[in-house]
């Protein structure tokens, strides 16, 4: 039976998630999708406006169906900071009969702040739109793991989230 899982990587700009995201996806062999890396091709000068938001998110919602349709494990990390961008993938995940796990990563705001301070080579996300993203932080309604990018280093982050697919059945049908 072809596997249809779907990992969702949220949080906030700075916190880390690419980073665990690629490590996770190379440690259990699945396809990574970052919003990041979407903004960048379809966007020369991001502004990080609602319109280039939505065209981001369903351009990243499409290639997740894509690849989740072919059967791959697909780990997707974006700030999903809206309910309204985690509902597509919430039903498609329903739809395939397949399986969600959330983990959100999370840091110490001055982590963040130094993070941030720093050209990213992916994301053009400051300190302001991450003031902005985080006041409007829609509060995460399913089941989900937390990890802190500060408190853990990538080893143990990786372990703990190995361990929470592993146990999670959200949407497992």
């Amino acid at each position: 039976m072809e596997r249809k899982e779907l990992v969702m990587i949220l949080g906030l700009p700075g916190a880390g998630k690419s980073f665990f995201a690629r490590a996770l996806a190379e440690k259990l062999q699945g396809i990574h999708l970052n919003s990041d890396i979407v903004r960048k091709e379809l966007l020369e000068q991001p502004t990080y406006s609602e319109n280039e938001k939505a065209r981001v998110y369903q351009e990243l919602f499409d290639r997740v169906r894509k690849s989740l349709e072919k059967g791959e494990l697909v780990i997707v990390d974006a700030t999903f900071s809206k309910f309204d961008h985690r509902l597509p993938y919430y039903n498609l995940i329903r739809k395939l009969k397949g399986k969600l796990s959330l983990i959100q990563i999370v840091a110490d705001e001055s982590v963040i702040r130094e993070r941030l301070s720093k050209k990213r080579p992916d994301s053009d996300a400051d300190y302001k739109v991450y003031q902005k993203i985080k006041d409007q932080y829609d509060e995460i309604t399913l089941p989900y793991l937390m990890l802190s990018s500060t408190s853990l280093n990538i080893d143990e982050m990786l372990k703990e989230a190995v361990r929470y697919l592993e146990i999670n059945e959200l949407f497992d049908e």
